[in-house]
This record gives structure tokens, sequence and C-alpha cells, in this order.
């Protein structure tokens, strides 16, 4: 009786209460740097309940916290005073308030319902209602529930036929993500009225049970009282509301959630404390049996997360859901290229418990469950404009569309189908050894094979055998173009290796039986501080050193070289480079490498290809620092290269934790044609492309980073081993794309110049033509978004015998060829056209006639 009273008080206080507005509320876009700015912002969150943080706090990631007028002085004066970067991304969003279309519903009149505008609880329960009357033989309404204030958890049911399987659709519990309902009910809106015809099949293959709004109250307060109102509108002590996808009996009140009444992760007096999560979940439990499709709709990050918010174990059936959601999220990005990060809660974004997707996956075993996060990505987050909810909610409808049919191959989502065993259970043992021991990996008698397949089908055996199986290192990919395949094996895995082999008629040489014996020849040397010259040409050396290095180079030639900062890292470390430059208004050349840990080779390149800007005597290295800006990175990946040093000399990705294993391959995660060809989802693989595109810290600051310099960069130098090849974009076709032609003839006539010196030779072509289709690629990400005229990738020495442990002794030699490489590459750009500076460099009248001569004779 009493609470019954006080929710009348709170409908007078709604009915007779002026509607909140937000004049001059300022929204910050707020990213900290390092572990002590992350507690900085975790105490301000704490302490002064009156900055709304949007999102959680993680190192490096953005955070959204919107202030109050009278409070805007004090947070930025606290930002600044901690050294955490921050911008004003809306300066009064009231004005984005404002702009929200909220047209009302003709009763009757289903077609008046668009998708241009947001639509109150109410007008949304009416159009539910008049679609079931204008489809009464296919739709139903059904009520999931009700709400502290006495409302129906309103939903419909659309279903062909008794005897299906179910898919359960719920959205709204966080009242302010309109987003949310507004695709929710586009959804109900496809499958009773779309002429699609595959959007016809899914409508009639299953039952669909869709509730466009599971917190009535809230939803209805964010129209009436105040629009950001994430919560239900239960009153606890002086304060109102619990977090409902914190209330869920999934480890509640674990991590991500709060005791405090007045947070908005307030989960609540206990689990199911609220009526909304409590009779919801009675209502899932009475049909569960029945669920193969669980579907939660939130905003905002663009994400599609799984189970589990406590860990980022691969727990269940996560290794097939993974690849089912990431095929799902390739068909949400076809239509207006939008990218979706996929992954568990705890991995994907943070540690979040008691959510009904955890809940639904632990406690009631639905096969497939995942939390869409929709649009956008850190710019208008939950007040997202009327005019992105049609493409918000078409890419998503295609999403779902693949999303079921991907989990038909994968042998969900038919009549009486269990949870599956998750296919793949090797834990990459090797990998976790050094986490938990911080001991130095030794590779004592693992054997270095090269295997040659005779046949497609030889090649067919060695990709799955790559796909499927952790415990053997591939050094190079099985493609129908190899010759060989370089694969190490562990002592314990040489006899199965070497049966498999041979019972599959492949031919097999071994080429060192110990490679343990390599790396100890290995001549690793620390550089002395204040000694430029101590960096010498015949060792390698350690990531303290090479920085150290690039401090000393920029102190003793300050005119022409400063440090600058290319990027960050998972572990909080800069990717740290050098610019040369002479003067402004030059055109720019970049150089990085190492963003393979283990191809040490190619940091000592790109740290003699700087030495020698700066310090050569020869003239036309002398004229090469001079006509252009030069932007060098030796090391793009710092923490795998600080690991390959410590830890495991064969460490190859970043060290990015995902479930029990660790690190994505950077050179598969970059947004060009991410997961088509010659990636991994499984994260025990060398070539995992991770949870998205750009979903690591380290391609995405670099290629801001890259962006920042646009047209001013004419060539684009990406430096790795092994193999001896040029390659030029792009790896996802042989076609002769772009500027093909010009970029292969000034390649080759460059690797003609490299094999002067020693008689080495390269081969030259595109990736997808030299060695394999491989897709999310540095440099197939600079071709196609930047635009640059010139890009290449060096694949450096050897062909077979050493592979990515050359011997110190080949470390000038190699850089020496590859100088004169580069030398030969601008030299040869002129002529077809390219690399002609604004300062009337090889501007003449005669230049532009030797140049059209040129091509008429190439």
């Amino acid at each position: 009786m009493l609470i019954r009273l006080i929710s009348l008080i709170f409908l007078f206080t709604l009915v007779f209460s002026e509607k909140n507005r937000f004049d001059n509320y300022t929204l910050y876009k707020v990213v900290p740097k390092n572990g002590k700015q992350v507690e900085y912002l975790a105490d301000l969150k704490e302490t002064f309940k009156e900055y709304d943080f949007w999102d959680e706090i993680l190192l490096s990631q953005y955070v959204n916290i919107l202030s109050k007028p009278d409070m805007k002085s004090d947070l930025e004066n606290f930002l600044s005073g901690a050294g955490i970067d921050f911008e004003i991304t809306l300066e009064n969003i009231q004005e984005f308030i404002d702009k929200e279309t909220k047209k009302h519903y003709t009763r009757n009149d289903i077609r008046s319902m668009q998708w241009d505008s947001y639509y109150t609880l109410e007008d949304i329960n009416t159009w539910l209602d008049d679609m079931v009357l204008a489809h009464p033989d296919t739709a139903s309404i059904i009520i999931g529930g009700r709400s502290h204030e006495g409302r129906d958890i309103k939903g419909i049911r659309i279903s062909h036929g008794a005897g299906k399987r179910a898919v359960f659709i719920e959205s709204g519990i966080h009242a302010r993500e309109w987003i949310s309902p507004a695709t929710t009910n586009f959804i109900i809106n496809e499958l009773l009225t779309s002429d699609d015809e595959e959007v016809k099949a899914v409508a009639r293959d299953y039952d669909w049970y869709i509730f466009p709004v599971t917190n009535p109250d809230g939803y209805v307060w964010t129209h009436v009282g105040y629009r950001l109102w994430r919560k239900n509108r239960a009153p606890y002590g002086n304060d109102i509301g619990v977090d409902l996808n914190r209330n869920w009996n999934s480890n509640w009140l674990g991590p991500g959630t709060s005791s405090n009444s007045s947070s908005n992760n307030f989960a609540g007096r206990g689990p199911f404390s609220e009526v909304e999560t409590r009779t919801l979940s009675e209502y899932i439990t009475n049909m569960a049996d029945r669920i193969d499709l669980y579907l939660s709709f939130h905003s905002a990050g663009q994400l599609l997360l799984l189970p589990y918010g406590n860990t980022t174990e691969p727990l269940d059936n996560y290794h097939d859901a993974m690849k089912i959601g990431r095929r799902a999220m390739g068909a949400l990005s076809v239509r207006y290229g939008t990218q979706y990060t996929t992954g568990n809660i705890a991995e994907a974004i943070y540690l979040a418990t008691g959510g009904s997707i955890d809940w639904v996956k632990e406690y009631l075993r639905v096969p497939l469950v995942y939390c869409y996060e929709l649009r956008d990505r850190g710019v208008y987050g939950h007040l997202l404009p009327p005019e992105q909810i049609l493409p918000t909610s078409e890419e998503v409808m295609d999403s779902l569309v693949e999303m079921i049919f991907q989990a038909k191959r994968f042998g969900y989502m038919n009549a009486g189908n269990a949870i599956k065993i998750p296919t793949l259970l090797i834990v990459g043992f090797i990998l976790i050894l050094p986490n938990v021991f911080s001991e130095k990996i030794r590779y004592d008698d693992y054997t270095l094979y090269k295997i040659q397949p005779k046949s497609l089908n030889h090649i067919k055996l060695l990709q799955d055998l790559q796909v499927n199986d952790a415990r053997y290192d591939f050094w190079n990919s099985p493609v129908p173009s190899a010759t060989y395949v370089n694969i190490l094996s562990s002592p314990a895995n040489k006899a199965e290796l070497e049966n498999f082999v041979k019972s599959n008629n492949m031919d097999f040489e071994i080429v060192t039986s110990n490679i343990q014996e390599a790396i100890d020849k290995e001549v690793v040397s620390t550089y002395t501080r204040n000694a430029a010259g101590n960096m010498t040409w015949d060792r390698y050396y350690d990531l303290d050193s090479v920085y150290s290095w690039i401090d000393d180079l920029a102190a003793l030639f300050p005119q022409v070289a400063t440090i600058v900062i290319g990027g960050r890292t998972h572990e909080g470390r800069e990717i740290k480079g050098l610019r040369i430059s002479h003067g402004s208004g030059r055109k720019a050349i970049f150089v990085e490498g190492g963003l393979h840990a283990r191809e040490w080779i190619s940091i000592a390149t790109v740290n003699f290809i700087a030495n020698e800007l700066l310090t050569s005597d020869d003239a036309e290295t002398r004229a090469a620092a001079r006509d252009f800006d030069w932007y060098i990175f030796p090391i793009t990946n710092p923490d795998g290269y600080d690991y390959s040093h410590r830890f495991n000399r064969m460490w190859r990705k970043n060290r990015r934790p995902i479930g029990q294993h660790f690190g994505v391959d950077l050179n598969r995660n970059w947004n060009s044609n991410w997961l088509v060809a010659g990636a991994s989802v499984n994260p025990a693989s060398d070539i995992f492309a991770g949870l998205g595109p750009f979903s690591e810290i380290e391609t995405r600051t670099l290629s801001t980073y890259i962006n920042s310099i646009g047209d001013r960069l004419e060539l684009y130098l990406s430096f790795h081993s092994f193999g001896q090849m040029l390659l030029l974009p792009f790896g996802n076709t042989t076609e002769p794309l772009d500027n093909y032609y010009d970029a292969l003839n000034i390649g080759r006539r460059a690797m003609g110049a490299l094999s002067v010196r020693f008689g080495t030779r390269y081969v030259t072509g595109n990736i997808a033509e030299v060695i394999y289709h491989a897709t999310g690629g540095t440099i197939d990400w600079v071709k196609e978004f930047v635009g640059v005229p010139l890009v290449y990738c060096y694949e450096l020495r050897e062909n077979n015998t050493y592979g990515f442990l050359l011997p110190a002794e080949q470390i000038l030699p190699n850089n020496l060829e590859v100088m004169d490489s580069i030398l030969e590459m601008i030299h040869q750009a002129r002529r077809f056209g390219y690399m002609n500076n604004a300062n009337g460099v090889y501007g003449s009248i005669l230049l532009i006639a030797f140049i059209t001569i040129t091509r008429l004779i190439y």
C-alpha cells in the first residue's frame, strides 16, 4: 500500500512538474592515457554524481561525460590538472534534443509509423495493437511482465504455425536509448510486411517474441520529464531508479555495478528486486526450451556483445557464436559501411554483470545470445539524430537475416538442437605459459619443417591444419601458389606432424632440428644513451634501446629531426617515431616497421633508413632527405616487440588479452576488407584479425595519425619479413587496380637497384598475386582510404633458411640494398610523374615532356 502511495505521488509530480531541460549542458569526450588517469576519472565519477558518465572508464578509450553549465569549468580544470585529454563534442545538448523529431502515430493507420521519428510509449503500444488487427493470422499481443508504476511490458508474437523454434528480442531496458525501440519496431514491421524473400523466410520459419520497450516507466519519463533518464522509476530513499540491466541474477553486484542508489549503475537491493526484471524473466523462463536466438538492443558504441560480462574466458559455445556474430556484422557493414566490434562483454568493452544476456545464457542455456550496442560511436551517443533511424534499422535487419543464415550453417536454429560443443578446444599453452610464470620461453628441439604440397588438396589440408590446430606455427601461409610451407613444431608434436604429412603423401625436409640454436646465435645489444653513433648494424636492439636512440637523434639534429607520437598501445606505450624535415611545403614519405613483433630485421632496417637520412654524405641520400618530409616509425607494435625480447622470441601479435589467449595480428586489423581472406576468427591463431576492424588501439590510433598527414603523403613503405618480395595493394584481388602498372614499373626498377650490390632478388606484385589473399593489412587501407599514390610493403631477407631469425651479420647488407632501392624508387617515381614537390623541383616544362615520352615508351 505504501509503495502504491509513493507511486501515485510520483505520478502526480510527473503530471504537474515541468520537463527538465538541458540548456548549455555540454558533452565532453575524454581519453585517459594511463592507469592513474583512469583512477582519477573513477574517483570523479564516484564523488560527483552530477556528472553523467555515458561510458565506462577504460584505458585509451573515449568516455563521454555530460556536465551542467555551472560545473563545466570545474570539470575542465580537473581534466587539465590531471593531464587528461578532452574535447567538446556537443556544446549545448538541448539543441540536439530539440531537433529530435517526435511524431504521433495515427490510430488505425499502421503506415503512419515512420522511420524518421521517435515515438512515445502510447504510440508504440497503439501501433502494436493495430499491427495485430492488420495481421490477425500471424500476429498477437503478448504481455511479458509489468512495471513498478503498473504498466504492461507489451510485445508482439509473430508465428506462422505451431511447433517452431523461437527468436526472442527485447529492447528499451535503458530508457534513454531511444534508437533501440525504434530499431525493434522496424524489425516487427519488416517481419510482417516485407516483400524480400529472405525476410519472409525468417518470419515464416520461426516464432518471434518481440518487446520494444521493457522499461516502460523509464521510457515514459524520458519523454515527459528527463530525456537522459536510464533506470526504472522505483524509489529508493531519496533516489529513484534501478539499472534494470544490472538487476538480473547472474553475478549480481559484480564488476560494473554499484550499490549506491544515486548511481546510474545501481543494481538494486538484490537480484530480481525489480518487478520488471522479475516478471520478464518468468515469462522468458516459461518458454526457454524453445528459444534458439536471444537478442537485446541497446546503444551506443556499435558493438555486438556475447555473454559474459564477468570474464574474458571463452565459455560455452563462444567460438561458434563469435564466428556467427562476426559474419553477421560483415553483412551489417555492406549497406552503409558501418563497422561493429564483436566480442564478449568483458573483452569488447568492460566488466559488467547482472545483465539480461548473461542470465539468459547462464541459466536458460539459450544457444545463441547477443546484445547489439547500436549507433553511434562517440559523437551523438544516446541522442542519435532521427535521420539515422532508418539506416540503423536497415543495416541491423541485414545482419539479423545473415545471423540466422550463419547460425544454420553452424548447426544451430534447427528443431531439437542442443548447445554445440565448441569445435576448437585446443588451448595455445605455449602462448599462455609466460603470462603465468613470467619466464622466457625456450625453443629447444623445436623443429622447422619445409613442407612441399603437390596438389590443391594438399593446400586444403594444410589450410585446415593452420586454422584448427594452434600447436603449429606456420611461418608462411598454405596457398595455391606456395611451393613450400614452413611450419615450426614443438618436440611433443613433431611425430604427429610428420605422420600427417607422410600419410597425405606430401614431401618435407627439416630446415633446422633445433630452432633455439639459431635464437642463441642472435646478437642483441643495449644502446648507450647520448651516443647516437653507438647504434651499429651488426646486432639487434630492444625496445628501450631503439626509443632512447631515437630521442638522441632528435637531440643531435634539432633543426631537422623531431620526435612524433603515432599512437598508443594496449599496455600504454607510445608508438614513437621521428620526423625529418628541412622546411615546410614538402610532400611526405611514411616508413613503418615492426608491426609483426618477431620480424626484428624490419626494425633494424627502418632504423638504418633514419640514420642514413640524417648522417649520410651520399649526395642522393641527402637530396632525398632534403626534398621530402619523412615520418619514420621503427616499431609500430611496441608491446609485442618488447615481449619478443623478454619472453617469447617468436611472438607476432600485440599483447591484448582475448579470453585465454593473447594478441591480435595488427596487420589483419585495419579496416580494408577486414576478415575477408587470410585471417582467422580464432584468438589462438597468429593471424587472428581481432574483434572487429580497428578493434585494437594500435591500429586505431596509428591510422588516425596517418590520416592527419593526409594528402601530403606521396610514398608509404611498410617493412616486414621474410620472403624477398615487394608487395603492392591489394590483398583481396589480383585485379590491377588504381595505378597498379605505374607502381609495378617503379617497384620493379627499384628492386633492380636493390639487386646490384649483393645480387639479392626480389619478386614484385600485389599481395594476392605474389603470395596469397590476405586482407585487413596496413598498405591496403592506406591505399584505399588515404589515397596515397605509391604504397609498398617490403618482405625482407631471406627466402627459406633462417626465416624470422635472420643472422645479425646480414643486417648491414640487407639495410644497404634496401636503401639503394628506396633512392631508386624515388628517382623512378619522379620519372613517372609522382613525388614532385610544390617547391618547383622537377617542375619544368621539360620534365612534363620527359614524363610524357616515358609513359609512351613504357
